[in-house]
This record gives C-alpha cells, structure tokens and sequence, in this order.
C-alpha cells in the first residue's frame, strides 16, 4: 500500500497574497478585480448568515407565498368595526375585479393598531400562489383606476426581507445621483 503525502506547510498556498492585493487596492476602490473580490466577499457572507439563520415555520412561509399587502387603501371611517371590514373587503373586490382575477382571498385584515392619520397596510392571504402572482402582474392595471391610482401593491416579505429591499433600492438610488 502506497502513502500519500500532504505538500508540507510551507509549500501550501497562502491567503496572505490575496490580503496583500486586497490591502494594496483598498484605496483604489475603482479596480475591477477589487470590486469583483469585494462582491463575492458580500455573497459569501450574505449566504453564510443564511445557513446560520433558523428555519422559517414553512407553513408561515406557505401561506407568505400566497399573500399580498397592499398600501395606502384608505381605510373606513365608520364607526362600528364589522362595517370597517365589510368595506376592506369591498375594496378588494373591486382590486380583484380591475384586475379580472376570479379568486376569494382566505383572508383580509390591516395590519398593525389603529391611529388617526395614519394609514394601515391591508393583508390579503389568497388560496394559491397563482392567485397573487397574477394580482402582482396586473398591478398596473389596478392603478389605471383613479380611486386606487395611489395603492401600492406587493408580495408579503419577512421583515428580514423588507429590510433587504428597503437597503438595496437606498444603493440604488444614490447609485442615479
């Protein structure tokens, strides 16, 4: 039986040549194989916290999938909360209606407590993924409508997720000035 043997010590390479490239450009940040470096540096760190991350409830997840939120629909001003509800979900058979997507959602309540001034975000949790993907579709056509010209319609996030988009379109936007 023959014996493999490992290069000594010595003789492997060493990260302390890429330290030494990155350390040397950090000060040109214009360098494309810094900036290439940097970026898979970000991935690498960004995919490592996932995995350390716990799992999600995949039933939460499921049921994430097939929701949307939808912002600025002005809420009620009845007085009584059951009326309040029945006009939510008015307006969301009018949403679902300007969009020409025949489909009951499972579920509608605004999220967060109630203040004046301010207006709460609507959850709609709908039966199918299918069924929100096609209301995300037809967005623009909802907003072609004066009175929902304002609302703002998007998938369900976790927060982690809102946090991520929130940062990434704030690069974005310094990024065009």
């Amino acid at each position: 039986m023959s014996s493999v043997s490992l290069p000594s010590r010595s003789s492997r390479p060493s990260l302390s040549l890429s330290k030494k490239y990155l350390d040397s450009v950090a000060d040109r940040s214009s360098d494309p194989l810094y900036l290439a470096l940097k970026a898979c540096v970000e991935v690498l760190k960004q995919t490592h916290q996932h995995y350390l991350q716990p799992s999600e409830d995949p039933i939460e997840t499921e049921k994430r999938n097939r929701s949307i939120v939808i912002e600025n629909l002005p809420e009620s001003s009845r007085s009584l909360a059951s009326e309040r509800v029945d006009d939510d979900y008015s307006h969301i058979k009018k949403i679902l209606d300007a969009a020409d997507i025949e489909v009951r959602p499972e579920t509608v309540f605004r999220m967060g407590e109630r203040r004046a001034g301010k207006v709460r975000p609507l959850k709609v949790i709908l039966p199918r993924v299918s069924s929100q993907r096609a209301i995300l579709r037809q967005t623009k056509k909802i907003n072609d409508r004066p009175e929902y010209s304002s609302v703002r319609i998007r998938p369900s996030l976790t927060e982690k997720e809102r946090k991520e988009q929130s940062a990434s379109s704030t690069r974005r936007e310094k990024a065009s000035t």
